[in-house]
């Protein structure tokens, strides 16, 4: 794929990978953000939350607010019991391989536990246009993290496909929000709404990196995956002078593919 001009990146020092290093869950930002970020506001939790806590390590004092209604403490809480006596099973019966998969499990929801301890949250809820028991507005979320400094609040937003729905109401917000690092589904079904969308953002934002997720499709009508990674950075934080950038994506050394088993998607630009 070749890039056009409204989604060719800005050229920006200090460019880091978070999360996963070996496929999904991994967004490259450049740290400088990251280290003036008060709030992670992530929109969709999922099973992978290594970005959340490269986060904290990267900017410690930091508070996470997240929302996934797919995603329950009382479950993990019941699986972490489940798989500490599965491990402790295949233990006793020799059976090394599984135990050490139930242990990797057993990782995994303690390092949940630990990072939504207070005074971080996890809203179990859907990102909806009106409040309910079970959904929460883009509203009700900025009200609960805003802080009285401008740009303190990082979003990360992974919501398959429900992004089109919430990008006007983060907009409202742009003011309190330093960097947004997304993920835009099924593009070529939502081909207005995605060049909407990014018409609106950059209104307010530049794109400093992306990256195609190789799970998906590619879409060879469009000449473009089907999904897209975006890394914003607000505009009014952005260095002076900036260029665009003339590096092909992947990066080497940042840019991993999503599914480690088959090759990245290349946008030339």
């Amino acid at each position: 794929m070749v890039l056009g001009q409204e989604l060719r990146p800005l050229s920006v020092p200090g460019l880091v990978r978070l999360g996963n290093p070996c496929g999904d869950g991994g967004y490259v930002v450049p740290q400088w953000v990251v280290e003036s970020t008060d709030v992670l506001l992530t929109l969709g939790i999922g099973q992978e939350w290594t970005f959340d806590e490269d986060v904290l390590r990267m900017r410690p004092g930091a508070t996470i607010v997240g929302v996934d209604h797919t995603v329950h403490a009382r479950a993990i809480r019941w699986s972490l019991l489940q798989a500490r006596i599965k491990r402790t099973v295949n233990r006793l019966l020799g059976r090394a391989a599984k135990a050490a998969r139930y242990a990797e499990r057993i990782d995994r929801y303690r390092r949940y536990q630990r990072l939504f301890t207070t005074p971080n949250v996890h809203f179990e809820k859907a990102v909806g246009s009106t409040a309910s028991p079970t959904t929460v507005t883009v509203d009700e979320l900025f009200a609960h993290v805003e802080s009285d400094l401008p740009h303190r609040v990082l979003l990360s937003m992974d919501i398959e496909g429900s992004e089109y729905d919430v990008v006007e109401d983060v907009l409202r917000h742009h003011a309190a929000i330093n960097m947004i690092v997304t993920e835009f589904h099924h593009i070529g079904h939502h081909l207005r709404q995605f060049e909407r969308s990014i018409g609106e953002m950059k209104k307010y934002f530049d794109i400093v990196h992306l990256h195609g997720n190789n799970f998906a499709p590619y879409n060879h009508d469009l000449d473009l995956p089907e999904v897209l990674e975006l890394t914003l950075v607000h505009r009014s934080l952005m260095p002076p002078d900036c260029q665009y950038s003339s590096d092909s994506r992947p990066l080497p050394g940042l840019d991993v593919p999503n599914n480690p088993g088959a090759p990245d998607y290349v946008l030339r630009i």
